[in-house]
């Protein structure tokens, strides 16, 4: 078997399908979708997977429960150091204080990127990223807790932990210096489950779950909240061919969404959206940047075509379509 890549689905990219989806009316009126119903993919093997995502996410929605079994786990007395560094929030700190730092920046750069980096100072911009502890515990099994800061660490365990994030920015254009600051705050749930074949990731940002194997494709569970209520349900499966996410969103709860990317040679990607079983938008892509034809489908006020060439858009009337 060929190695599989992980991919992590992040808020973003569920943000990036919900552009446009506001109430589950208008979705109805602009893609004819229906409630329950998810379409027929290209991949055999990811529409094999629909009946596990409708299983999981209808217990979801009748219990509330999250989908990660921490029978006989129990809080494990840990210091806040090594909480941190089961985390991995000791590294994030780590990564931000080398990059808030000019100096080591400037000393890994050639020559010429200094050379280039002085000549753009008209218009720059810095920025500052400070991470703040909150707070944070460590759950798993008794006999396992000695075992989280070794060389071999337990099979499971699961860690709760919050903090914040301030970023200071500051923009030089021509000499004037603009001064902007943004705050934000993290509640993570990482739950780490270790099998024969692999080591699988449970993360959780408010809340996601997942991290298991399904006939040779990754799996990633996701329970996206919105400020902590809300749920948006995604079920993720990949390998190096391709990706399918379903999407079951609170503001449209029932009519699924459902988002499949092949991965094509030339390293292109084509990816199709479904509001329930009916097609969305087919967008493509090449070497991560938009490339040949988007259509977004709307039944209701028309149909829109677009055309790119590396990440730009481009009027042409040969607009590829791989």
């Amino acid at each position: 078997m060929k190695r599989l890549t992980q991919f992590l689905l992040i808020s973003l990219t569920t943000t990036s399908l919900l552009g446009c989806v506001s109430t589950a009316s208008i979705t109805k009126d602009a893609y004819g979708s229906k409630e329950g119903e998810l379409p027929l993919l290209t991949r055999s093997d990811f529409n094999a997977m629909k009946p596990l995502f409708l299983t999981k996410v209808t217990d979801f929605r009748n219990t509330g429960n999250l989908p990660f079994d921490v029978t006989g786990f129990e809080v494990c007395s840990l210091s806040k150091n090594d909480i941190q560094q089961v985390s991995g929030f000791t590294s994030l700190v780590e990564i931000a204080n080398k990059m808030n730092n000019p100096e080591a920046q400037n000393e890994s750069k050639s020559l010429a990127e200094r050379v280039n980096s002085s000549a753009a100072q008209q218009s720059s911009t810095q920025t500052k990223t400070t991470y703040t502890w909150g707070d944070g515990s460590v759950i798993a099994k008794p006999e396992d807790c000695s075992q989280l800061l070794s060389e071999q660490p337990p099979a499971r365990y699961l860690v709760k932990y919050s903090y914040s994030t301030l970023v200071e920015a500051e923009t030089n254009v021509s000499g004037k210096v603009y001064e902007s600051t943004s705050e934000s705050s993290v509640h993570n749930v990482i739950g780490m489950e270790r099998k024969v074949k692999g080591t699988f990731t449970t993360s959780a940002s408010s809340v996601e779950f997942g991290g298991s194997m399904h006939d040779g494709l990754i799996s990633s569970l996701v329970i996206n909240l919105n400020d902590m209520q809300d749920p948006t349900f995604t079920y993720s499966f990949s390998d190096e061919q391709g990706r399918v996410s379903f999407m079951d969103v609170a503001s449209t709860q029932g009519i699924y969404m459902t988002s499949e990317s092949v991965n094509l040679s030339g390293n292109r990607t084509r990816t199709t959206t479904y509001s329930g079983k009916e097609i969305a938008m087919i967008s493509r892509s090449k070497d991560g940047k938009p490339h040949g034809e988007m259509i977004t489908i709307n039944k209701q006020y028309g149909d829109t075509t677009m055309c790119f060439e590396n990440g730009a858009i481009v009027q042409t009337s040969t607009c590829e379509k791989f």
